[in-house]
Parts: structure tokens; sequence; C-alpha cells
């Protein structure tokens, strides 16, 4: 498999039908070449996630919500993380649409990803005091009682993210840009949420009247 990083920090955030929501293989700068062959090498390593997933599940030890894959000699450090809003979710369908209102909440969250693609000095969660609640697997409280609000939509894509470094040394760097991704994964799932709901609303209200 071709290295996914090239000397700096690689991100990759898609659903379990490999389909990529943000990757740091599409960076403008980047040749046409070295794009298409990092996107193959971060979705190859999306693929390894989703088979060490379905086998934990298989095997009862429970829904993994993260893993993490270090190599010897100080190499390179694989981060993922598993974002699943309803545990029971199984199988392969994806709910990444392409109408409009979806490819802007995607479009939103590449914005706001944007500055960790080239470089690992990322704040930590927390560090300026605006967000001190405690967070797991990047949600806060106030988020999770969002999240388990029932609704009448299908459940939002389990969505994996992934960050590759080049070196052991950039570990915590990594666990930082992780955290952030996260973030931005969950905020995408409630968005997917929250439009599905509205497009349900007007398929109501058209019944209706």
């Amino acid at each position: 498999m071709a290295n996914p990083v090239s000397g700096q920090l690689a991100i990759h955030l898609a659903d379990r039908t490999l389909t990529p929501i943000i990757s740091s293989s599409r960076d403008p700068s980047s040749s046409r070449y070295n794009s298409q062959t990092q996107a193959q090498a971060l979705s190859s390593v999306t693929s390894t996630a989703i088979a060490a997933y379905d086998t934990s599940s298989r095997l009862g030890l429970g829904l993994p919500q993260r893993i993490m894959i270090e190599t010897q000699s100080s190499g390179p450090i694989i981060l993922h993380s598993y974002l699943n809003l309803v545990p029971a979710q199984r199988g392969p369908t994806s709910y990444l649409g392409n109408h409009e209102a979806v490819r802007n909440i995607v479009e939103q969250a590449r914005e706001d990803l944007r500055p960790l693609s080239g470089t690992t000095d990322t704040q930590s969660i927390g560090e300026d005091g605006g967000n001190r609640e405690a967070l797991v697997n990047g949600v806060s409280e106030a988020e999770r009682a969002e999240d388990d609000e029932e609704t009448t939509v299908p459940p939002p894509p389990i969505l994996i993210a992934s960050v590759v470094v080049p070196t052991a040394a950039d570990a915590v760097g990594a666990r930082r840009v992780a955290a952030r991704l996260e973030q931005t994964g969950r905020a995408f799932q409630r968005a997917w949420v929250r439009e599905q709901e509205e497009s349900h609303a007007v398929v109501t209200d058209g019944e209706d009247g």
C-alpha cells in the first residue's frame, strides 16, 4: 500500500461505503497523481478500519470507539475513530445523498478543518476556555442529549475518522487533530439529521394538506 503520508499529517473522514467527506488527499496544491495515490491509500486504511470494527462486533467484543496503530522504529501512527450515533446500526448502506443541502454541510465541514490539513500543531479542545464540558468521543453532554432525541428519520451514517502522522513523535498532535475531526464528523451527522427532519416535515405537511 502506498504511504498515505508524505512528510506531513493526513486526515480522512468517510462513511462505511468509503465515500470521502473530508480528505487531505483533496489538497489543491498536490498534483493529480499524488492526490489519487493518497486517496487510494487512505481509502484502503479506512477499509481496514471497517474490517476491524465488524470483526470486533462479530466476536462479541463490543463496538470499538477508537483504534491506534503503531509501527516499529518510531514509524507512522494511524488513529481511527468510529462515529456511530446508533450502536445497533449495521450494514454498508450509505445515507450520503447528492442533494444540495448535504453538499453544503460537507463544504462547511471542510472549511472548519482547513487549518488542520497542513500541521499537527493543533490547539486541544477546550484550551481556550470556551468549552470545558467533559467530552466522550468528541461529544459534550449537551451534544449527546441532542443526539439522543428521537427522530422519525433514518439514523445518520457511521463515519470513520482517520489521522495518519509520519512518526511517533507526532502522536500528541495526532490525538488533538483526531479529536477535532471527531467533532466535525459529529457536527456533520447532526446537520444531516436536521436536514432529513426538515425534508420529512415537508413531506408530512404535503400529505396532511
